[in-house]
């Protein structure tokens, strides 16, 4: 039990790690969109394509990314308490959990609008375990 606090230390590192990679991740989130509502016009470039699936890797590696900070952040909350760990106040973490729940609302409503954005369909949620 002497490194109880060395454990939760630990933990709050990685808490705010996995914040702080959420955060990073959902402010370019904003230019995801944007860039992607740009995407949307019939004009283009003979050499865009390859600059597109160059955009197109750094799309998914930038979700796939955000999906395993959501995870981390997850499978720490079903081991202990999170919230306690991220040691804010209510309205911060309130904000917090709205900027998730807006990049994501984004994300998806860009792909309801754009199917050509689709990512491959074999990358999907290999989660096997009940929420």
């Amino acid at each position: 039990h002497t490194r109880a606090p060395d454990a939760k230390l630990q933990l709050q590192g990685i808490v705010s790690d996995a914040k702080s990679r959420i955060d990073s991740l959902l402010t370019k989130d904003a230019d995801f969109s944007s860039k992607a509502k740009s995407r949307r016009s019939p004009r283009k470039c003979i050499g865009s394509t390859e600059s597109s699936n160059d955009q197109q890797d750094i799309q998914q590696d930038e979700e796939y990314s955000l999906s395993l900070a959501l995870k981390r952040l997850r499978i720490l909350n079903k081991r202990c308490d999170v919230l306690e760990l991220m040691g804010e106040n209510d309205e911060n973490l309130e904000v917090f959990l709205n900027s998730i729940v807006q990049g994501l609302s984004e994300r998806l409503m860009v792909r309801k609008q754009d199917p050509s954005n689709q990512f491959s369909k074999d990358g999907g949620d290999d989660d096997d375990d009940d929420d």
